[in-house]
């Protein structure tokens, strides 16, 4: 009785096989047809230029490094320069770009400067398609100077301390960043410490951006800092220390929380370093110095 089931079940099997195994080919032979994806536009920054009236704002020395990019008033990214990007978006756009900079000369520290102008334009933006950008700026115009100094004129608005070796008067030679002049702070053999500050205090913001700008050549570490002066005491605050740089280089010095921490203070801006003993050559050239806010 069994092996007649067992037949019965085998035919019945045999019978309907094709009728199940040919709607499951049939399926697996599909393919769902995903939407399509969307297609970029992309925009290409390759560099943000910077230019400014010398006999306004002084040297047009900079050192931008990031463009920040805004899409109809919305963050699209900070990007490093040369930038390269896509946007997911069609037709005509409206498009901020912010020059971007590395605060107190470090890769972490990344902002859009807050002195410098946004560039803006409207962009045609077509699928696919590479649609090159090129910005110009300047100084915004709610930049203020507070100090300025090229090392050009007969005097200059720096002085070391008393017992410090004098600030020197460059001309005219490999140390000479631009113009005519650069600043040299040289320690002769008899000092073990250099510091030299403005001769100019000055009233700063304490709930705003506070920056100094520098070009700066050293074969020796030097210190950047502010001191506070208030009614009782006078404090010093130190901001970075510039490690040795065999060429030029710019940078922009973030004095904000300095200032910030010292409201009822007026403040001087000082430069020092002290000697090394496996340092033969001690020596710092700065120039185009320039205090913003």
């Amino acid at each position: 009785m069994l092996n007649q089931i067992k037949k019965i079940f085998h035919c019945f099997v045999s019978s309907i096989y094709p009728y199940i195994i040919i709607p499951i080919l049939l399926f697996n032979s599909c393919k769902v047809s995903s939407p399509a994806e969307d297609i970029p536009s992309y925009i290409s920054v390759p560099s943000i230029s910077f230019h400014c009236d010398p006999s306004q704002f002084g040297t047009n020395s900079s050192h931008i490094t990031d463009c920040w990019v805004y899409v109809d008033d919305n963050l699209a990214g900070a990007f490093e320069l040369p930038a390269k990007f896509p946007v997911l978006k069609e037709g005509t756009h409206h498009f901020s770009i912010r020059a971007g900079i590395k605060v107190n000369g470090m890769s972490e520290n990344r902002l859009a400067y807050p002195f410098y102008q946004t560039y803006n334009t409207d962009v045609m933006l077509v699928n696919d398609s590479i649609i090159i950008l090129k910005p110009g700026i300047t100084y915004d115009t709610s930049a203020i100077f507070g100090w300025k100094e090229d090392f050009e004129g007969a005097g200059f608005s720096i002085q070391s301390i008393p017992g410090s070796d004098p600030v020197q008067k460059v001309c005219h030679n490999a140390n000479v960043f631009e113009g005519s002049c650069s600043a040299g702070l040289i320690m002769s053999s008899t000092q073990n410490n250099f510091e030299c500050g403005s001769v100019q205090q000055f009233l700063l913001p304490n709930n705003g951006k506070v920056f100094l700008e520098l070009n700066y050549k050293n074969t020796i570490s030097f210190n950047v800092g502010i001191y506070a002066t208030t009614l009782t005491q006078v404090i010093q605050m130190p901001a970075i220390t510039i490690f040795p740089s065999a060429n030029w280089g710019k940078i922009y010095v973030n004095f904000s929380e300095q200032v910030a921490s010292q409201p009822s203070a007026i403040y001087n801006i000082y430069f020092n370093f002290a000697r090394d003993a496996n340092i033969q050559d001690e020596e710092v050239y700065i120039d185009n110095i320039k205090l913003v806010y």
